[in-house]
């Protein structure tokens, strides 16, 4: 019975799939370069937007400045993939062949806080939204 009670789920879950014309893995893949309206900002590492020597985040459409201190900085080019209001957002470079198009980036937003975690190693980092 628990068999049969599965595959009825599963087909319907078939079923609103295709009236609303997507899939689960088709969600995954709509890649844009619009920024979300929730990322937009200067978010600094540990929320510290005091410290000028801290490490910078400024999120824009097409990728995303990276800043620590006054010397060291640069652009990172790529496209977004998210959902309306998302708290989750994944981030690939554009032009490179060694990720083959697969996200580098994970972005999990809380509030003002930002968790950036690498996809391929899984290392993360915090930073906090600045007010301008």
């Amino acid at each position: 019975m628990t068999t049969r009670r599965q595959g009825w789920v599963f087909a319907g879950l078939l079923t609103v799939g295709a009236l609303m014309g997507t899939t689960g893995t088709d969600a995954a893949e709509r890649w844009t370069k619009d920024v979300p309206k929730t990322l937009k900002g200067d978010w600094v590492e540990n929320g510290n937007c005091r410290d000028k020597s801290a490490r910078k985040l400024v999120f824009f459409d097409g990728g995303f400045r990276w800043f620590k201190g006054k010397e060291a900085h640069g652009t990172v080019r790529g496209e977004y993939s998210y959902e309306t209001n998302a708290a989750r957002i994944l981030f690939r470079l554009r032009e490179t062949t060694e990720d083959e198009g697969q996200p580098r980036y994970e972005i999990t937003l809380f509030g003002d806080q930002l968790v950036r975690r690498t996809v391929k190693d899984g290392f993360t980092e915090v930073f906090g939204r600045c007010k301008n």
